[in-house]
């Protein structure tokens, strides 16, 4: 349960992007919450940390550390690809 709540990204749009409510420009310092989903319901890690999510050419990808444990030496770099409005199966890479 706790890989599942940490794999929870909350999608947020900082000042350089523009509002979609009236094309405005949010003032600096505020971050806009846009969406707030899972990107995996199961995976084949019990753990996850240190997550990043990135906006690529190809559209949103996310990365994190999965394993049993930190420091372990099952831990890998394991990465998500958005497409079509879903969320790719976990890839350790």
């Amino acid at each position: 349960m706790f890989a599942h709540l940490i794999a929870m990204f909350f999608v947020t749009l900082f000042p350089l992007l523009q509002s979609a409510g009236g094309g405005q420009t949010p003032s600096l310092g505020t971050p806009r919450v846009v969406k707030s989903e899972f990107i995996y319901e199961t995976a084949p890690f019990p753990e996850c940390h240190a997550a990043t999510i990135a906006e690529t050419d190809q559209g949103m990808v996310a990365a994190w550390f999965g394993g049993t444990k930190e420091k372990n030496p099952d831990v890998g770099i394991w990465v998500s690809r958005l497409s079509n409005g879903t969320w790719s199966a976990p890839v350790e890479v």
